[in-house]
């Protein structure tokens, strides 16, 4: 009974990461502050090697599954921020003191 418990807390856990994370593929926002993420994934991982240590299956399966998740944010948020940020790099807005000069 416990272990049902413990297996749905899992799921409804991975379910609110997994429509998050469609969410902002489609939307194609940085998912992430990568400061946060990079904090996050090691203490994950650490969690996920206590959950084997202690012999837990469902901890196991959930950290695992989050580390993966965040794994694949952290990799999407630098590259969204790298594609965002190359047409604005060389482009630079003339302001509209520059624009009236111009005219």
């Amino acid at each position: 009974m416990y272990l049902l418990i413990g297996v749905l807390g899992a799921v409804f856990i991975l379910l609110s990461w997994v429509f998050e994370t469609i969410e902002g593929v489609k939307e194609h926002k940085s998912l992430l502050d990568i400061r946060f993420a990079a904090i996050y994934l090691p203490g994950v991982a650490l969690l996920v090697a206590y959950s084997w240590y202690i012999a837990d299956p469902v901890f196991l399966w959930l950290n695992t599954a989050i580390a993966i998740f965040v794994a694949f944010e952290l990799w999407y948020s630098i590259h969204i921020k790298k594609v965002h940020r190359k047409p604005l790099a060389g482009a630079i807005k003339a302001s509209p003191k520059q624009r009236k000069r111009k005219k």
